[in-house]
């Protein structure tokens, strides 16, 4: 069964809130129970988060209601998720770790982030295997997700072109407030383009040694949701092929007893793909090894073989990826030796300042030279 953080449902739930709507009798008409919202780790079904979605804008009588919603988005609706992109160095990071992660979220997510050109493009959509979402879901997507960047950078990002696939409204002057770029109806995607340089800007608040143990939280809870899946059984079958070449269908569904066309049924049943999982499994492992200093990067490319992951986890390539986990290791004590130079540097600095008054006569009488233990210190610092 598909489900979505209740944080996400609480967004919607504030959304409700402003329009003047109860939000708590509307979810139970539904069967939701309005007291999970507190738990923003609580997960309901996609069925009953459809419903709401449904069931919210018929009550408020507002298209544009997923636009009222994503004015409601802030980090904690993704969970660790936003926490670790708003920990990012660039916002270009957060898009990547927001496309890794985005089942954690809901599990019906589709995320693709990828270059275009000198820009970055960003396309979401939402595969539930049953009723299918209504379009204001995708609009609080791209709206949210435009607006928490610009929370993260603390500056506005224009982007350069919106496209859905709905169709147009019959008021756009929401879209066109929030986006403040072209935006285009009845096209063949859902997504959002960045220029480059936008993206690439450094965040001011940024925290990569933070963001980076985020991201080992975020792996975690996403091995814990889909640790019972079928799909973990396709990666277990992956992982025993790697040493020996480049993993196929045919063998891994003989090595599950089944055929390739039920393998992929199944895979597309949990809203994934065989290579979808290949390459998050070569990823993974590109992770634990870079960690690793007794592996060379020819040992790494051998037991993973040939793939994209190799170029760093989360987009970082491999020599930075261990420049910057070494920093990480030796920051605390990098620290600790500067402190104890500034005091050692400060125990001198009053020593001569007294012995320098002393010469001149200037010592107070009852004034001492100096303790016993700044004489040591100052004896260790020379």
């Amino acid at each position: 069964m598909q489900t979505g953080l209740s944080a996400w449902v609480f967004a919607i739930v504030r959304a409700l809130e402003d329009a003047g709507v109860d939000p708590a009798e509307l979810m139970r008409g539904i069967g939701m129970a309005p007291d999970k919202l507190g738990d923003l780790s609580h997960r309901y079904s996609q069925e009953q988060v459809t419903s709401l979605w449904i069931s919210a804008v018929a009550t408020t009588g507002d298209s544009n209601f997923g636009l009222k919603v994503a004015r409601h988005i802030r980090p904690s609706t993704f969970h660790v998720v936003g926490y670790a992109m708003s920990c990012s160095s660039t916002l270009k990071r957060a898009a990547e770790r927001f496309a890794h992660s985005a089942r954690l979220i809901s599990d019906a997510a589709a995320v693709d982030f990828s270059g275009l050109g000198e820009d970055y493009l960003l396309k979401v959509d939402l595969h539930t295997g049953g009723r299918q979402p209504i379009y204001q879901t995708i609009d609080t997507i791209l709206a949210g997700f435009l607006m928490l960047c610009e929370w993260i950078q603390s500056a506005p990002i224009v982007p350069l072109e919106v496209k859905f696939r709905h169709r147009k409204p019959l008021d756009e002057s929401d879209y066109l407030q929030i986006f403040r770029c072209p935006v285009r109806y009845g096209q063949k995607e859902n997504s959002i383009l960045f220029r480059g340089q936008d993206l690439e800007q450094p965040v001011p608040s940024a925290n990569e040694e933070l963001a980076m143990l985020l991201d080992e939280m975020a792996a975690r809870h996403l091995a814990y949701r889909f640790a019972s899946r079928f799909s973990t059984k396709v990666r277990d079958a992956l992982v025993g092929q790697l040493p020996n070449g480049e993993p196929s269908k045919q063998e891994t569904a003989r090595l599950l007893g089944m055929t390739e066309r039920t393998l992929l049924r199944r895979l597309r049943d949990e809203n994934t793909t065989f290579q979808e999982l290949l390459d998050r499994l070569r990823e993974k492992l590109a992770f634990d090894y870079l960690r690793r200093d007794d592996l060379t990067m020819e040992k790494i490319a051998y037991r993973c073989r040939p793939t994209a992951a190799l170029d760093g986890p989360m987009g970082a390539p491999p020599p930075a990826f261990r420049c910057a986990r070494k920093e990480s290791e030796d920051a605390p004590r990098a620290r600790a030796s500067a402190m104890k130079k500034r005091e050692s540097a400060g125990c001198m600095g009053a020593l001569r300042c007294r012995e320098k008054r002393l010469d001149l006569g200037l010592l107070e009488p009852g004034d001492q030279l100096a303790t016993g233990d700044e004489r040591r210190r100052a004896g260790d610092a020379r």
